[in-house]
């Protein structure tokens, strides 16, 4: 049956591909091919990992199906006519060289926090373990997490805007990129593998081929961030660490299984759910966001907590994230299929404005395809709205703001008084 997925899968992600113009980047084409992908993992793994039933496979196969589904509606609803790409202007470059020198200066602050934050954890872990107990250890807890994290998410979506505007200023999209990838790498893999994704996508949107060089450079930024944190956050690694004696054929075959049990874990994780709906409670619902902007506000709800873990292999590997079907539960499976196809089609509007030039939708893109290839890791497209919705403000701010600035000092402006007219003598 699982193999019958994948082909089924792959399949799909054909069809797609087809159907989108021979375009690799379609949202269902790389929905439907990370899935096989991750699929392929958990078959690749043989006995290793617990075999998934045939309604958790159905429910994988029906959900991409649905996605291409909303995708295609998307692909035919007409966009708006006058909805033309702006002209980027010389303020638009300023105000990102101003961004780019902020996180320049904030740098030597924020890794001297973090710094602080390895001094009080002590002992001898790692710098990369170390820093990541102390920030979770503060987490939404002090101003100072507030913000230099948030100066962290800033530098990812500067560094993205820089490179989508290097022409000209490659230099500035270098920097912006080495300092966003310093900051965020101790947060965890999400944070360069993310920027990584979105530079790759935005590349791709921008030129329509692949550039071989970034390609691989990107590859190596993914490849070592994922090898780093796995080996020295997870297993430990390090000259003191659990796995120090090991040798390196040892730690590369720990790191690659790690990896494994990363991408096809949650899946496994999921069927348990479907096995046995209250091996784990629905925390993580899909409408999250709106509970903490509630919060945030004041009213009396409850936030749901980290999931628990569940076991996922032979040998009592464990997984607390189980795919973004999960928090789709809440709504039911023909709710879940339904969100699934407008999630496909939403997808797919913003993909089309980004492929005709509108930069804000190109940088929402960006943070959707981190979305998509993640999907059967966990739920990215809604659970952060938050973040997106400040991605998509910054990015009008920087390239439409100062338009339509103008234009309102142009209505604003005293018009000049008439000339008196002469009287004729």
């Amino acid at each position: 049956m699982l193999l019958l997925a994948i082909v089924t899968m792959a399949l799909l992600a054909t069809l797609c591909y087809r159907m989108g113009g021979n375009v690799i980047f379609y949202p269902p084409v790389v929905f439907c091919g990370i899935w096989a992908f991750d699929l392929s993992l958990l078959w690749a793994g043989g006995d290793y990992f617990y075999p998934l039933i045939p309604e958790t496979l159905a429910i994988f196969i029906i959900g991409a199906a649905m996605f291409a589904l909303g995708s295609y509606a998307g692909s035919l609803y007409p966009l708006q006519a006058d909805s033309q790409p702006l002209a980027v202007h010389g303020s638009v470059n300023r105000t990102i060289t101003v961004l780019v020198w902020i996180l320049v200066i904030s740098a030597p602050f924020y890794f001297r926090w973090l710094f602080g934050l390895v001094a009080e954890v002590g002992g001898t872990a790692s710098f990369l373990l170390a820093t990541q107990v102390g920030i979770d250890e503060v987490a939404h807890q002090s101003f100072s997490y507030t913000v230099f994290a948030s100066i962290s998410d800033l530098s990812t979506v500067v560094a993205v805007i820089a490179f989508i505007e290097r022409k000209g200023y490659p230099k500035r999209a270098l920097i912006a990129i080495v300092v966003s990838l310093l900051m965020t790498v101790v947060f965890g893999k999400r944070g360069p593998v993310g920027l990584a994704l979105a530079l790759f996508c935005v590349d791709w949107i921008q030129n329509r081929r692949f550039r071989w060089k970034l390609v691989l450079a990107l590859g190596l930024v993914i490849l070592t961030t994922i090898s780093a944190v796995e080996f020295y956050a997870h297993l430990g690694g390090g000259s003191s660490g659990p796995i120090a004696q090991s040798s390196v054929p040892e730690n590369v075959a720990l790191v690659g299984r790690q990896v494994v049990v990363y991408a096809a874990g949650p899946m496994v994780a999921f069927d348990r759910v479907v096995r046995h709906p209250n091996v784990v409670p629905p925390v993580y619902p899909f409408y999250i966001v709106f509970l903490r902007a509630f919060k945030r506000l004041g009213f009396d709800v409850d936030i749901p907590g980290p999931g628990q873990f569940v076991s996922v292999s032979t040998d009592g590997v464990q997984h607390n994230v189980f795919t973004m079907y999960w928090s789709y539960l809440d709504v039911g499976y023909t709710g879940m299929m339904l969100v699934v196809v407008f999630t496909g089609f939403f997808t797919t509007l913003v993909y089309r404005r980004a492929l005709a030039g509108h930069r804000v939708s190109l940088v929402f893109y960006s943070a959707l395809f981190y979305a998509i290839v993640f999907s059967p890791f966990a739920e990215y497209f809604y659970t952060a709205a938050y973040s997106m919705v400040r991605l998509c403000m910054m990015c009008w701010l920087i390239y439409y703001f100062p338009v339509h600035w103008q234009a309102f000092k142009k209505i604003t402006a005293p018009r000049p008084a008439p000339d008196s007219p002469q009287s004729g003598i």
